[in-house]
């Protein structure tokens, strides 16, 4: 199995409000467009948060947690539950939270990652995880 990590790219704090809205390879043959940030009550948001949005697909408020799980990603989403878990461990990395690996990334699809460009946007690598090892 392949062990990865995925990137913290969403930094919350009263001054400086983070978000992502970026293309995220999952590495199993699924791309979506995620659009995420956290909530705060202190900047009049009505709950403490991570919203995560799926373009086209789902979206929701999640509670802050020390641990995302594929299920719930699921459900919330409306995804099926092999890009659930994947996304269950991007969203766990971005709270820092040192849990098990869910996702089954593909070492094929992680080499074969490229510049994402569609007509009118700027050409960017798309959010993937990096390789830690190979079991």
């Amino acid at each position: 199995m392949l062990k990865i990590k995925w990137e913290k790219v969403i930094y919350a704090d009263i001054l400086n409000v983070k978000y992502v809205c970026r293309w995220i390879d999952l590495c199993n043959g699924t791309m979506f467009r995620i659009v995420a940030f956290f909530t705060d009550t202190l900047k009049g948001d009505p709950r403490e948060g991570f919203f995560v949005a799926i373009e086209r697909v789902g979206s929701y408020l999640f509670p802050i947690s020390d641990h995302y799980k594929t299920d719930y990603v699921s459900d919330k989403l409306h995804v099926p539950p092999a890009d659930a878990a994947s996304i269950a461990d991007w969203m766990n990395a971005q709270l820092k939270n040192d849990v098990p690996q869910q996702g089954h990334y593909n070492k094929s699809y992680l080499d074969a990652i490229e510049p994402v460009f569609y007509a009118g946007e700027r050409a960017y690598m798309p959010l993937c995880p990096d390789i830690i090892s190979e079991d």
